[in-house]
């Protein structure tokens, strides 16, 4: 596992050279942040309240799906 690079100068030297995505084999440039994406539920929240477990998950996941498709789109 990775430790995102926001918390590598928190690590000691070496922490930050075993953990850190910089220097590992066939892994892109990220700032490894998972938690980027939750900001941008917020505008779906309020609708997914009175939903159904079932169909709050198909919209989430459609929500997910248009997020990463964007992202993929503007590369």
């Amino acid at each position: 596992f990775f430790v995102p690079k926001l918390y590598l100068p928190a690590h000691i030297f070496k922490c930050q050279t075993m953990f850190s995505s910089n220097f590992s084999k066939d892994v892109g440039c990220m700032d490894g942040e998972a938690e980027r994406g939750w900001s941008d539920i917020n505008s779906v929240a309020s609708s997914t309240i009175a939903m159904g477990p079932g169909l709050r998950r198909d919209m989430l996941d459609d929500h997910f799906g248009n997020w990463n498709l964007e992202k993929a789109v503007g590369l």
